[in-house]
């Protein structure tokens, strides 16, 4: 096992190994400075928790579908000291490979050392301790939303994807809750109502939030309580259509043609549209020749502006868009879906292969209608003839 080291009144992670069994777990001077998580090839996944709310989850388990329930059953112990309280929970279940030993290392303060039982006692601080800062993300649901208004409002309209407004009143927190952590896992489990949100909205998949359940209700609340005016505001974009001059320069930033200013990669790196460029693009990302007719200008701007997708937050972390480059790509991209129609395909795949079939058998055809002529003998092959007749 690993033991996590921390600092501070209560440390970072606090918890400890194998309980005894004949006195408490541990005594509050050594729970209050140490934690013991697992590394060896069975893993137990990290879950905090402070008091009985969850923390953080997902940024320890990346596949949350095969990890224990949000409310861990089984032995626990609360410990209170003023206003904080902390709750042990033991976690018995052993899960192969779902802690990220490398996330855990890069947290500040904290420090790796061998241990031995795999099955371990997991403590956590209250939020706003020192290591929910790092981890956790403990913000407020207002902070929380922000991430939410690049594709949502809540009494707003419609934007990349629907109005939140009486999201409460549709469905239950059972069912909100997990869809919000993870929409894919709800829509792939088979869930018609996940299904049908997810074909309504043109498949558009929503990321995963990363947020706890504890966080989630919060949001919920948040968005019950949201006032008249609602939240959320559509982008506002130029009141007059894009100039050539400002396609011609979104096409180039596209391909990659002219840099973006901050340094970050080309849209053709991901995405493709279908039109007259030599090169493709790539097909990391959806192809986004129709992308206005599926998203709508607000929204393809919303997601240019403040992309919303993980690999694209990672990609232009440091290095946003400006907003000329907002506005030319926008209006290349809406000059695409108008022009889609007039495009030429690029279809690499059966046409590709049939035109080289066709090709192949019109050089065998040629191929054979100079054959009978062709020299069946070396020059000499006649005096080497002769002189053999001759002996």
């Amino acid at each position: 096992m690993g033991a996590v080291n921390g600092g501070g009144e209560w440390g970072s992670v606090i918890g400890a190994g194998r309980a005894p069994r004949d006195r408490p777990f541990l005594s509050e001077s050594s729970y209050t400075r140490r934690a013991v998580i697992p590394t060896r090839r069975h893993v137990c996944p990290l879950v905090l928790y402070a008091g009985r709310a969850e923390l953080t989850r997902s940024a320890w388990e990346p596949r949350p579908a095969t990890s224990p329930a949000h409310e861990p059953q089984g032995p626990r112990t609360d410990v209170t000291s003023g206003s904080r309280t902390i709750s042990i929970v033991q976690l018995s279940t052993a899960v192969s490979n779902r802690v990220n030993m490398r996330a855990i290392t890069r947290v500040p303060g904290v420090s790796f050392t061998r241990g031995l039982s795999p099955r371990v006692w997991v403590l956590a601080v209250l939020a706003g301790g020192p290591l929910s800062s790092g981890l956790a993300t403990a913000q407020t649901p207002e902070e929380d939303f922000k991430a939410c208004m690049v594709c949502h409002t809540v009494g707003r309209g419609r934007l990349v994807g629907p109005d939140l407004i009486g999201i409460n009143d549709r469905r239950d927190q059972a069912w909100l809750i997990p869809y919000i952590v993870s929409s894919q896992t709800v829509i792939n489990s088979g869930d018609e109502y996940a299904v049908k949100i997810f074909e309504e909205n043109n498949k558009l998949v929503m990321p995963d939030s990363g947020l706890s359940e504890a966080q989630v209700i919060a949001l919920l609340e948040y968005i019950k309580n949201a006032p008249a005016e609602g939240y959320g505001l559509m982008p506002a974009g130029p009141t007059n259509p894009a100039t050539a001059a400002e396609i011609a320069l979104g096409r180039d930033l596209f391909e990659g043609q002219v840099s973006l200013t901050n340094g970050g990669p080309a849209c053709n790196s991901c995405h493709d549209v279908t039109g007259d460029f030599l090169i493709g693009g790539g097909v990391l990302a959806r192809e986004l020749t129709k992308v206005f007719s599926r998203l709508g200008g607000p929204g393809v701007r919303a997601i240019i502006g403040s992309p919303p997708f993980p690999v694209m937050q990672k990609a232009y972390e440091d290095r946003p868009l400006t907003e000329d480059e907002v506005n030319a790509l926008v209006g290349f991209l809406e000059k695409s879906n108008t022009d889609q129609a007039s495009h030429m395909p690029r279809d690499t795949g059966f046409k590709l292969a049939l035109t080289g079939i066709l090709g192949a058998a019109l050089l065998l055809a040629m191929y054979s209608m100079f054959w009978p002529t062709r020299k069946r003998a070396s020059v000499n092959q006649a005096i080497y003839d002769r002189q053999v007749k001759s002996i």
